[in-house]
């Protein structure tokens, strides 16, 4: 005894400590080795799935050929099925394509249409992997700011004043011949399309047009003019065209009548509402102020809804399939809501190569475009 402290149990209880701190460290490091073994595993699974897909070339002028391992699978879409059942990933990245900015994106098809920044419309063939650049369509002497799918036709809106109309049929020539008719407009900021039969533009000068294109070359049927703020964004609903306005408000159309009448302008936001996307029941809008806000559009005026607010900067791009509703946002980032939920419920959010810009979603794949001229393809699972 020391000072009445027995000695001999006081150095017994610190050998005992030591020693089950060395066992745990032991165990710590017996943990980090397993940990260790399973990601080098998981990295050999992924390494030799790869490797057994390794019949596709990747690159931009090689056609996709089925691989050896049984199912008509490209390399891309089976590693992306593996991905999502093995990680449970959502999104996985496919491709990051180095490319002219494309303002916009909008598929008809296997094929893909990009507005670029030279002027011109780029032509992908997203069959293929990566997607290469079949063709552009040229013609056009100021940026093309909408592009629109309407049956066997694409309409393409710029600066310069002018609507041009493709032929975009099977075996129609793949270059500038395809081009049908060149309209003489208003600069175009935003355009949409009702069914097969009419489309509408909308100038920055206060205009909104409306053509016939179910004639050759398309007829203009009406010139709405006087019309306040500036549109960013044009969808169609049914009986129904919303317009998203700079000042954060949504224009609601009756374009059942003849010529269309504005019924309601709803105070959406707080700034620019560059993005709608609608169902026959729904209207979903992004704007600057970095909410995504979603519509009851069965109810005059539109009533609100839910509002998604994870976004942390301006929401670009909107996109909307299998009930899943995708926005692009100036942050970099994708992110995606269960629209079968209510209200929609956040799933996933992946980074982007840049600042977004447009999205477009094709079967079982989504195109994004960046301001760092990249456009990356990712697998929806």
């Amino acid at each position: 005894l020391v000072g009445g402290v027995d000695c001999a149990a006081t150095v017994a209880a610190l050998l005992n400590t030591t020693a089950a701190l060395q066992s745990t460290v032991a165990a710590l490091q017996a943990a980090l080795q397993d940990n260790a073994n399973k990601t080098a595993a998981l990295e050999a699974e992924t390494l030799s799935l790869r490797n057994s897909l390794a019949g596709v070339q990747h690159n931009n002028n090689s056609t996709a050929t089925t691989p050896a391992t049984a199912s008509s699978d490209t390399p891309d879409t089976a590693w992306q099925r593996w991905a999502c059942q093995r990680f449970q990933l959502r999104l996985p990245l496919l491709h990051t394509v180095s490319t002219s900015l494309q303002w916009v994106l909008v598929a008809s098809g296997n094929i893909m249409y990009g507005s670029m920044d030279t002027d011109a419309i780029a032509v992908w063939d997203t069959t293929r992997s990566p997607p290469p650049l079949l063709y552009t369509l040229t013609g056009h002497t100021n940026h093309v700011r909408s592009l629109v799918v309407s049956g066997d036709r694409l309409y393409s809106g710029s600066w310069d004043g002018t609507i041009r109309v493709w032929n975009i049929s099977e075996g129609a020539p793949g270059n500038s011949s395809a081009l049908l008719h060149t309209l003489s407009s208003h600069s175009i900021d935003a355009m949409t399309a009702a069914g097969e039969d009419r489309l509408f533009s909308y100038s920055d000068e206060g205009t909104m047009r409306v053509w016939n294109i179910t004639e050759s070359p398309p007829a203009l049927m009406h010139t709405l003019s006087g019309l306040s703020s500036f549109v960013s964004s044009m969808v169609v609903a049914g009986d129904r065209l919303f317009s998203g306005l700079m000042d954060g408000g949504i224009r609601v159309w009756d374009i059942a009548q003849s010529p269309p009448a504005v019924v309601f302008t709803v105070s959406a936001h707080t700034d620019d509402v560059g993005a709608l996307a609608a169902t026959e029941d729904r209207l979903y809008s992004g704007s600057d102020d970095k909410a995504v806000r979603v519509w009851d559009i069965t109810q005059s005026p539109p009533a609100l809804l839910h509002t998604l607010a994870d976004n942390t900067n301006t929401v670009k791009a909107l996109g909307l399939a299998d009930g899943r509703l995708y926005s692009g946002s100036n942050e970099g980032m994708v992110r995606v809501w269960d629209t079968t939920k209510t209200p929609p419920a956040p799933m996933h959010a992946v980074p982007a190569s840049g600042n977004l810009v447009s999205l477009a979603l094709v079967g079982d794949s989504m195109f994004t475009c960046a301001t760092d001229n990249t456009m990356q393809v990712w697998g929806v699972c």
